[in-house]
């Protein structure tokens, strides 16, 4: 029932105001009493009742994040980089476009731009090199944090532990 008399003490804005100097006090080591003590001084309220609940909060909202940054991580990293993929390609046709049309120029073909057609061409297949080579350790990564993260359940052979020390 405190928690219930806690939360009628303060405002939701209130509440969710307190979680991030929580979350920020309890990374830098603060004790609860030395939080309760800090947090009380910089609302003007004790908040000794309210403490308890809002950590439990707080965990709650960084296990909300870390399931993002899991998401993150196992999918929409690689959806990201499959689009700059992608868009590197299609550049790569345009510029391979503009050199055919200005190289099959029967008059007065653009010396200049066939020079920097080509120059932007292959500084673009090298990037495009470099980007095929990283979809194999993205393929590697990605199934390592999909399995094998968790030291807990950890049933790894030494071939896979090495490969998580390198990470």
């Amino acid at each position: 029932m405190a928690t219930k008399k806690a939360d009628k003490d303060y405002t939701k804005p209130e509440n969710h105001l307190l979680i991030s100097p929580i979350n920020d006090y309890s990374l830098f080591g603060a004790h609860d009493q030395e939080i309760i003590r800090m947090l009380s001084q910089r609302i003007g309220k004790e908040i000794q009742k309210l403490l308890y609940w809002l950590k439990k909060e707080s965990l709650k909202k960084r296990g909300e994040s870390e399931l993002w940054l899991d998401y993150y991580a196992k999918y929409q990293f690689i959806e990201y980089y499959r689009k700059r993929v992608e868009e590197l390609e299609l550049v790569q046709k345009k510029l391979l476009r503009a050199l055919i049309e200005q190289t099959e120029k029967k008059e007065n073909p653009n010396k200049l731009l066939i020079n920097q057609l080509s120059k932007t061409i292959g500084e673009n297949s090298k990037i495009l090199a470099e980007f095929g080579m990283a979809l194999p350790l993205l393929s590697r990564i990605k199934s390592l944090i999909m399995i094998k993260y968790d030291p807990a359940k950890n049933n790894n052979n030494d071939v896979d532990n090495e490969d998580l020390g390198r990470l």
